[in-house]
């Protein structure tokens, strides 16, 4: 088409329109939509409005549609990707799609079809208080449907099977607990959430004592809504793991039979679950090929590991156990990632004879990538050696590193003094060694071997010359 054409004119119209009338356009677009109205070229019109409020940065309104309506309440508790362990309090996001197309399908197929045209109505002409009604007389519906058919399942095995089936996600039977219960306390929690800060540096002294009151005052007498109380407030945590001060702060001791006991007793058994599930996706990232990010999870699982030995007696079992095979399960996966590492550096860097040269593979950008992910990952092993009893492989590893550089870059820099015919493949393996250095040596080392690396290149041309 021609860049004059019909869409490049609707374009420019567009990104000349005031944010206000475009965010406006969007939403009576939508309700036209909603409205089941034909509105020539409006999907194209829509499409493009939403390219250009994208462009300019900033977030197009929705209207909102029944489904999406419907699931308000679980935001809070969704998790993105499939959960490695079975995480109590959580949502998978990837389970709303077949949770919605269970209720269509198999448990309420009329009641959905008479929902989603009443709200579709409501939201087209703009009556937003009208739509909030339905959706709230809908989710009460789905929630007694719901009950209903989970007793059954507990009944009888084979029609657990079936609704299993039927919701196709794993863990249905568990989702769909945790989905009943955000239904029927929806309402609390969401008061909770209002009320909660938004942000907790540290769950201690005054702050512990008021979410604790706010906790009690507003849970106290729906005990159901306790364990989604306990993640809105460690969602809210800096230091997530600090949740389990609520169950000491309860129980007055660090006595696992009584912080069991306590009110808050769940807190302890969430924050594991959500070390064991960083140790799962840490374990998952570091087998996994390429450039990785896992210094910041490394730091957090640090941190919780410290928490719960500072604050728990962590000499009984089940507790000695399951941490110490979290420690044990780290300590394996460092080891695995970066006990290699020396001997990587090496191979790359290794001065091979000229002859060889040819034959040997030239740095390659993702490899190198990898090695500095790497590299970071040693550094901060050596931060970290004591929570995971990796000191001795931590100190070993980083002391090999720097020898083994500093042997590799003097021996690539005499190469570039001399006429070597493989002269592009030494100066890559340099610029490999430079990356390195920086990381291990830091940015003012590799500065001056790069300095050295130019002399040795201007001696060179000066002696062919």
């Amino acid at each position: 088409m021609a860049r004059n054409g019909p869409i490049e004119r609707l374009r420019q119209f567009l990104r000349e329109l005031s944010p206000q009338a475009r965010a406006l356009l969007i939403t009576e677009l939508e309700r036209a939509a909603l409205r089941g109205d034909d509105i020539p070229g409006g999907d194209l019109v829509l499409q493009e409005v939403r390219n250009a409020i994208r462009d300019a940065g900033i977030d197009a309104p929705r209207v909102g549609n029944p489904a999406r309506l419907f699931f308000r309440p679980f935001e809070a508790f969704l998790m993105s990707g499939q959960s490695r362990t079975a995480r109590p309090g959580r949502i998978p996001r990837e389970a709303l799609d077949p949770l919605w197309t269970w209720l269509v399908r198999d448990l309420i197929p009329h009641e959905v079809r008479l929902y989603s045209e009443d709200v579709s109505r409501a939201l087209g002409a703009g009556e937003i208080a009208r739509a909030d009604l339905l959706v709230s007389e809908f989710q009460d519906l789905v929630a007694g449907h719901i009950r209903d058919a989970l007793a059954a399942g507990k009944a009888d095995d084979k029609v657990q099977r079936r609704i299993a089936a039927q919701v196709n996600i794993p863990h249905a039977l568990r989702v769909l607990d945790e989905v009943l219960v955000v239904l029927q306390e929806r309402n609390t929690l969401d008061l909770l959430a209002q009320r909660l800060p938004a942000h907790i540096q540290n769950l201690s002294g005054p702050e512990l004592e008021s979410v604790e009151s706010l906790l009690d005052v507003m849970i106290g007498q729906r005990p159901n809504a306790l364990r989604l109380s306990l993640v809105l407030v460690m969602r809210r945590l800096a230091a997530p793991w600090q949740l389990i001060r609520l169950a000491l702060h309860t129980a007055g001791s660090n006595d696992m039979s009584r912080l069991a006991a306590s009110r808050f007793g769940e807190s302890v058994t969430l924050v594991l679950t959500e070390v064991e599930e960083m140790l799962a996706e840490l374990v998952a990232e570091l087998r996994r090929a390429g450039e990785m990010n896992v210094v910041s999870l490394l730091k957090s699982l640090h941190d919780a590991l410290r928490g719960l030995r500072t604050e728990l007696d962590l000499s009984v079992d089940p507790l000695a156990r399951q941490t110490a095979s979290i420690r044990t399960q780290i300590a394996d996966s460092l080891t695995a990632a970066i006990d290699p590492l020396p001997g990587r550096i090496r191979q790359m860097l290794r001065m091979r004879p000229a002859k060889e040269a040819s034959f040997s593979k030239t740095p390659d950008a993702a490899d190198i990538a990898e090695i500095c992910s790497l590299i970071e990952l040693a550094k901060a092993s050596r931060n970290f050696a004591r929570e995971f009893a990796v000191a001795e492989l931590a100190v070993r590893v980083w002391s090999e590193l720097e020898d083994s550089l500093d042997v590799h870059t003097r021996a690539l820099i005499a190469s570039l003094r001399g006429d070597d015919p493989h002269h592009e493949h030494r100066q890559a393996q340099f610029q490999a060694a430079l990356r390195f250095a920086a990381l291990i040596f830091g940015p003012d080392h590799a500065t001056r071997l790069s300095r050295s690396a130019e002399l040795a290149v201007a001696e060179r041309k000066t002696a062919a010359g």
